[in-house]
């Protein structure tokens, strides 16, 4: 029986891999808020002034491939 872990990690993102079997696989990843600096050219546009953060966002996701072209999906992602 194969078993593989992966853990990867960015500057603003954290990603964990799980693959236990050849068939189920399993992984997880983070980015938390990231703030930019405000954009003047877009002051009356977009909302506080001109700043557009990019939101904090969970994922976790699982996969079972019980044939070798086909697989089933199911994902989750929190905003």
């Amino acid at each position: 029986m194969e078993s593989m872990a992966l853990s990867i990690s960015f500057v603003n993102e954290s990603i964990f891999l799980f693959k236990p079997s050849s068939i189920f696989s399993a992984g997880v990843s983070y980015q938390p808020k990231i703030s930019m600096s405000p954009l003047d050219d877009y002051k009356g546009f977009l909302p506080d002034q001109g700043t557009l953060d990019i939101p904090a966002t969970g994922t976790a996701g699982i996969s079972l491939s019980p044939w070798k072209n086909f697989s089933f999906n199911a994902d989750f992602q929190r905003i």
